[in-house]
């Protein structure tokens, strides 16, 4: 079957996935089910569509091959609802529903071919990339459709609550240091400010000298300037470079910064964006949680950011509120566990910013 019959025959089947998700008591068993029966055409345009662009564009047939790869996914028999500060278990529950609802809603948009929604997804990466479409749209509806089996699995099982609690201080922003905590790329400003550090510019990285083994980091973040609506801030936590790169592959367009770290990251202060993203990079720009309001959009206010790693969980809390709770079921790769806190200014527009009591914990 070609790749538009192939198309057309999803589309009966990707609403048949929007009905049973959209019932006021979903049907855990067959949306999954429903999952099953779409992943194998989805793979098989995937496939496709991966061979036809690496056998066009050679110097993309590595990346196209790495995207291709599936990564195993994680199953366990119990959900884990990681529980910090005081967020109860009905706001981990509350942010995995409306991931799902998310990824139900973009997955649709692949399938109907809704640029405009599906573009918002992928967050703006397919310009340029005309000659690569058919690839992406493939094989992100192929990942929205894991990461919905998997949330499905979540929000059906029985859960395992653990309650986790700042415990050793490993890592401070001490102002008397000057930059010394800090290791700093790309064009643009930075300076100590008493307790904060001071970062103006676009495109333009911060990460502190020091790797975690999982726990919080907490930080003040106050958005000063937007020169621009492509503006904003994004904070990455665990992150390492791939093999063969250094953290200076942070700064510069964000193509590099995307294939240059593995990395969870959480976009704040989005210009007239209105949202909030967690993502993740290594294999391209991946969504993981997307949630409006933007809880940092106020200029020249001081915000409390909070960002957790625990076993698979990834979460990301603002003012004490839990925004972004994500469980890591492997689509995009092993859970990350391990790396360093670094801050980013989007490349599109310039941005000033101050950041200060800088803090990484142990969690217990």
């Amino acid at each position: 079957m070609d790749s538009a019959a192939l198309w057309s025959e999803l589309g009966t089947r990707a609403k048949a996935l929007e009905t049973i998700a959209s019932a006021e008591v979903a049907d855990w068993p067959a949306v999954r089910a429903a999952c099953d029966e779409l992943l194998p055409q989805v793979r098989a345009l995937t496939e496709e569509a991966a061979r036809e662009v690496a056998g066009r564009l050679p110097d993309w047939a590595e990346r196209i091959r790495e995207r291709t790869a599936e990564p195993a996914s994680i199953e366990e028999a119990e959900a884990p609802v990681v529980l910090y500060g005081g967020a109860q278990e009905g706001d981990v529950a509350g942010a995995w529903v409306a991931q799902f609802q998310d990824q139900v809603r973009a997955a649709a948009a692949f399938v109907r071919n809704d640029r405009p929604v599906w573009s918002d997804w992928m967050m703006g990466w397919t310009e340029g990339h005309a000659d690569r479409l058919a690839f992406f749209r493939a094989e992100h509806l192929r990942d929205c459709l894991k990461e919905i089996r998997k949330l499905a699995a979540l929000l059906s099982a029985p859960r395992r609550v653990e309650r986790v609690a700042r415990r050793a201080r490993v890592f401070a922003d001490e102002p008397g240091a000057g930059l010394a905590c800090w290791r700093c790329f790309g064009p643009g400003h930075f300076a100590r400010e008493g307790a904060s550090l001071r970062m103006d510019g676009a495109g333009n990285t911060a990460w502190c000298a020091h790797d975690f083994e999982g726990g919080v980091v907490a930080f003040e973040f106050q958005p000063l300037l937007l020169e621009g609506p492509g503006a904003g801030a994004l904070f990455a936590f665990p992150a390492v470079p791939l093999k063969g790169q250094g953290y200076a592959v942070s700064a510069g367009e964000m193509t590099q910064y995307n294939y240059g770290l593995d990395t969870y990251h959480v976009s704040l202060c989005r210009g007239d964006s209105g949202m909030t993203n967690l993502r993740r990079t290594c294999r391209g720009l991946r969504m993981l949680s997307t949630v409006k309001p933007d809880p940092c959009r106020e200029l020249g206010r001081t915000y409390r950011v909070e960002m957790l790693q625990h076993g698979r969980s990834a979460q990301v809390f603002v003012d004490g509120r839990l925004t972004h709770a994500y469980v890591d079921g492997g689509t995009y790769g092993a859970p990350r566990v391990h790396g360093r806190f670094g801050i980013r200014h989007f490349s599109a527009a310039r941005m000033a910013a101050r950041y200060g009591m800088v803090e990484g914990w142990t969690l217990g």
